[in-house]
């Protein structure tokens, strides 16, 4: 059986795939942090938990496609389109966090902890699963 080549990988079925690893990790992470953020932070800070893990999602789901749409260029360019997932992810993180702390809805320590805590793990598994699809499209490396 031959390696699947760069051109055999769908871009949106990429996507999907690491989108829905990115949704169940986090709500592992999610589900395994909600009894302690509940005793210290009370119900207020579930609420922030819930939007901080939603702030780190959605960066990550950005800084998803750059990369994802550069599995069919040159090596070069699909670095780069790497390098500049990370900057999206990393600015739409920034400027969700310094909206949502400014708003002064919510309790803001949970808050931080919480997008922190989403931004690692989905950085996690993004960069496994950018890996992966590197490895898989040949690009291993180059």
């Amino acid at each position: 059986m031959t390696e699947p080549s760069v051109h055999s990988i769908r871009p949106v079925a990429a996507y999907l795939r690491l989108a829905g690893l990115s949704v169940a990790m986090l709500a592992v992470a999610l589900v395994v942090g909600y009894w302690p953020t509940r005793a210290v932070a009370g119900p207020d800070g579930v609420t922030a938990m819930l939007l901080g893990g939603a702030i780190a999602l959605l960066s990550a789901l950005a800084g998803l496609i750059p990369p994802i749409l550069s599995l069919q260029s040159r090596p070069r360019d699909f670095h780069n389109a790497m390098l500049m997932g990370m900057a999206v992810r990393f600015a739409l993180t920034i400027a969700l966090t310094v909206a949502a702390v400014f708003s002064g809805l919510l309790a803001r320590r949970p808050l931080i902890v919480w997008i922190v805590i989403g931004y690692l793990v989905l950085l996690a598994v993004d960069t496994a699963g950018v890996v992966w699809l590197a490895k898989r499209s040949g690009r291993a490396g180059a």
